[in-house]
């Protein structure tokens, strides 16, 4: 699509249901990556409190999320903060609608029968 960078930003749960987000930084750009990596690692009032972690992928630069709280709308205004820090043409594409996040146990405090049945029914809609 023509995207200098990518960000990923992953959750997933512990057998007793604890998250754990993940974050990850993609450019084909080094200095795109590095940079967006140690600004979200320095930003001051993140609140993602990030560790790197190790990546297999040459082109991706990894993190763990010690906030697991902290989503991608704590991640959202880092991010134009950063463009507009650096005099970047400001362009994000819109965040997609995802059942799995907008239901997450983070967002309305499911308990894990709930979620269970939750992505139950979204597997049985595709």
């Amino acid at each position: 699509m023509g995207f200098d960078s990518l960000l990923l930003m992953s959750i997933s749960f512990t057998a007793t249901q604890r998250p754990i987000r993940e974050l990850g930084v993609f450019s084909l750009s080094q200095p795109i990556r590095e940079q967006v990596s140690l600004y979200l690692e320095q930003a001051e009032n993140s609140a993602l409190d990030l560790r790197p972690i190790s990546c297999v992928h040459p082109h991706v630069t990894a993190f763990h999320q010690g906030n697991s709280v902290a989503s991608r709308k704590k991640l959202l205004p880092l991010l134009k903060d950063f463009l507009w820090r650096g005099g970047q043409e400001l362009v994000v594409p819109p965040t997609p609608v995802n059942s799995l996040v907008e239901g997450c146990p983070l967002d309305r405090g499911l308990s894990p029968t709930e979620l269970q049945t939750r992505l139950n029914q979204d597997w049985t809609r595709t």
